[in-house]
Order: C-alpha cells, then structure tokens, then sequence
C-alpha cells in the first residue's frame, strides 16, 4: 500500500509566465503529487466551518493547514481531490534542487523538481525544511541538490 511519507505545504507552483498557485507538494513511495488549493476547495472548507467570526478563523486555519490532512488520505483520493492535480513519477525525477529564502534581499525558497518537465516551487507561508525533506528524497534514490546550512 502506497503512503504519504512527506508533504511540503502552502508553496506556490510556477504555472507559467508571471502566474502561480498555491498548491501542496505530496510525496509518496512512488510519486509526486502536485495538489492545488483552488478556490472551490478552499470555499468548501470555509463553509465546513461554523458561522460567525469563530468560523471564519477556523476556516482559515483550515485552508492552510490542509496539507496536514494528507497524511491521513490515499494517494489516488489526493490527486481526484482537484481536476488541476498531477503526478511525478519518481522514477521520471532526475535532481531536486532547493534554495533557501532570503529576507534580506527578498527572494523566495525555492524548490525545483527536475524531471520530464521541470517544476519550480516557491515559499508560500513558511519556508521549506530542507533537512526533513533531502532525508526523505534521499533515501527514495533520488539526487538532491541543497544548501549545506540551514535552519530547517
């Protein structure tokens, strides 16, 4: 049964020139998957919520804490969670390359997956735990470009 092992959360996805989306970056076993916080879902969950000002924050916590949540789904439950989600094969994944962020000068983390297309992510809300994240990308034989220090 194939497992959720790692999800980094609240990036934005590179969909082309000057456009971006929020989205989640769900690794398993065997893939990745690239899962959107659209507007619909993101007012389903709102409306999950209680009314009221209490509501209204917990529907914001909500939204972008979703990330949590697929740890407890399937993998195939993700991907149909959205029409705009997509896999990446792991065994199509070349390198990964991750920047930190730098407040000082403004630029975003980064997070370039290459493979049969490449694929960048920015940081959303929060940064990326590159140690988490080379441990786990290492240990699926998948080579990972990083910062030597960091943080996270």
């Amino acid at each position: 049964m194939e497992k959720v092992l790692y999800v980094v959360g609240n990036v934005d996805y590179r969909k082309g020139f000057m456009r971006e989306s929020r989205a989640n970056l769900v690794i398993t076993e065997k893939r990745m998957i690239v899962a959107f916080l659209t507007p619909e879902l993101a007012k389903k969950m709102k409306k999950e919520a209680e009314g009221g000002v209490r509501g209204f924050f917990k529907g914001v916590t909500k939204v972008y804490g979703h990330w949590n949540e697929y740890y407890g789904m399937e993998p195939e439950e993700i991907l149909k969670e959205s029409e705009e989600n997509f896999e990446i094969p792991l065994r199509e994944v070349r390198e990964v390359k991750i920047k930190n962020d730098d407040s000082e000068s403004g630029k975003r983390g980064e997070l370039e997956v290459k493979a049969g297309d490449n694929h960048k992510f920015y940081t959303g809300d929060g940064t990326i735990r590159v140690r988490e994240l080379k441990k786990v990308l290492e240990g699926l034989g998948i080579k990972v470009k990083a910062p030597r220090f960091s943080l996270f």
